[in-house]
């Protein structure tokens, strides 16, 4: 499945060492496991350097020392050396103090780029280490020694810097934050797994067309993944292919499988008779939205009458992913899969590096929706559909989302916006209203039945507590237009 599927990625706008970048499981960076292998040897053999890293043996410390390590050991050992002296009383803080830090020296060539390159896991080694669940004390506070720290032996999470700490929070850890963490880590296990097994990331795409599109949507993922994998599913649900084959799936196929569920809250008879369907996802980025694969080819499968789509990216970190980085990638076209190739189907794909309100006003092509059923010209990028995953629009840049907001209204178009959990859904809808948007959910947001199922563990929000998860695009709001 997995081969014919990673065909269609198109490697000249993502390069291979960023399409199959799966950095070590969260647990790798508390000791537990190896960080080169993942494996859980009975003892482990700890990097003399930083103290941080954990490995089987010197097999495995030689080899991640040759492709990260090297570079990374210094690193963390000058936070270690420093960290008292950074401002903020909490990590989180302290490390986006050091990155700052560390971005001034590798742009004046003291530190290599490689550093910049690598940083997704060195900030894993600094913002992911041991947490005391009971007073907040982490690793590099150095209170208490390896000895003391305990945590829960079924999901390897719950850390408490004593055996006091630990006896005093243990009743906290209840099954369900215990299976959220297990849950987690055996998805970044199969995802770690497949990617060192193929070379490649693990993608999963149901292979059949639809010949009509369905009067109704399916209502969540099981009975999505039941209508759309058929055979391959009763397989998962035998027994014969891993447990975590189809929640991983839904990792590739939410983005995708949102903008369909946001086609039918808006009512699929506005979007099913269109040859061409085009889809603004604004607020792009690459470290989630940029995966020009072949998962967006779902929506044609379950559009049938939509000949084109067009999917455009605009955000202003949009093109960072492209080498030399630019400020666009024009409009282009991706292969389809055979089926689609043979039925005269075509994926044009395009990344736009600005603000979405600088984008519209820059592109003559772009124009007011007329809610006609009538296709969009050859060349012209109005959009049918608006999406925006996780916007964090109420804390970052909220002038400028305002600013894009206004436009947004101002096209008419259906569009719908996601967040992580439902206090920045809250707070992002509060926003929407305050602008006048005209709101689908009159009683707030909407839990989204095609959120990713992998719990992320959630670093960001301490003062909630140390046991807190979120999943990508939890949240949702529709609307189109002004009240």
């Amino acid at each position: 499945i997995n081969q014919s599927i990673n065909q269609s990625i198109d490697r000249s706008i993502m390069p291979l060492d960023i399409a199959k970048r799966y950095l070590p499981i969260r647990t790798a960076y508390t000791g537990i496991c190896c960080v080169n292998c993942m494996k859980r040897p009975a003892k482990l053999v700890k990097c003399s350097g930083c103290k941080r890293a954990t490995y089987c043996d010197q097999t495995c410390q030689r080899a991640d020392w040759k492709n990260a390590h090297k570079a990374e050991c210094q690193l963390l050992k000058t936070f270690q050396e420093q960290y008292k002296t950074f401002p903020g009383s909490d990590l989180r803080t302290k490390v986006g103090f050091f990155k700052m830090i560390t971005d001034a020296k590798i742009e004046e060539g003291s530190l290599p780029v490689k550093v910049k390159n690598m940083w997704p896991r060195h900030h894993n080694f600094l913002a992911h280490s041991r947490v005391c669940s009971h007073c907040l004390t982490n690793d590099y506070d150095e209170c208490s020694s390896d000895n003391d720290w305990k945590h829960c032996p079924t999901c390897n999470f719950g850390w408490c810097c004593s055996e006091d700490h630990w006896e005093q929070y243990k009743e906290k850890h209840t099954p369900a934050i215990c299976q959220s963490y297990v849950c987690s880590m055996a998805i970044e296990q199969f995802l770690w797994t497949h990617a060192k097994t193929y070379d490649d990331t693990f993608l999963n795409l149901p292979e059949s067309p639809l010949t009509e599109t369905l009067k109704q949507f399916p209502a969540n993922w099981t009975e999505y993944f039941k209508l759309r994998f058929g055979p391959v599913y009763d397989l998962s649900v035998e027994g014969r292919l891993p447990p975590e084959y189809f929640p991983a799936s839904s990792g590739e196929l939410a983005q995708a499988v949102t903008c369909l569920y946001a086609m039918y809250e808006h009512g699929i008879e506005h979007f099913q008779d269109l040859s061409t369907l085009c889809i603004h996802i604004v607020g792009a980025g690459p470290s989630y939205e940029i995966i020009p694969t072949c998962v967006w080819e779902e929506i044609t499968h379950c559009l049938p009458n939509v000949k084109t789509l067009k999917t455009v990216f605009v955000g202003p970190e949009a093109c960072t992913v492209n080498t030399p980085p630019t400020d666009h990638l024009s409009m282009r076209e991706i292969e389809c899969c055979p089926t689609c190739i043979s039925q005269g189907r075509k994926r044009i794909f395009g990344m736009y590096g600005f603000t979405y309100h600088d984008f519209v006003r820059s592109h003559h092509n772009i124009v007011p929706n007329n809610n006609s059923k009538n296709d969009n010209e050859a060349d012209s990028l109005t959009p049918h559909l608006i999406v925006a995953f996780n916007t964090g629009m109420h804390e970052d840049d909220v002038e400028s989302w305002r600013t894009s907001l206004e436009v947004i209204l101002d096209t008419n178009v259906p569009a719908l916006f996601t967040s992580y959990n439902r206090s920045e859904a809250d707070q992002d809808y509060a926003i929407l209203k305050g602008v006048g948007a005209r709101l689908k959910y009159a009683d707030g947001p909407k839990r989204n039945p095609f959120s990713e199922i992998k719990p992320e563990i959630d670093t960001t929000d301490i003062d909630n507590g140390v046991d807190a998860f979120f999943h990508k695009s939890m949240y949702c709001m529709a609307f189109k237009g002004r009240n």
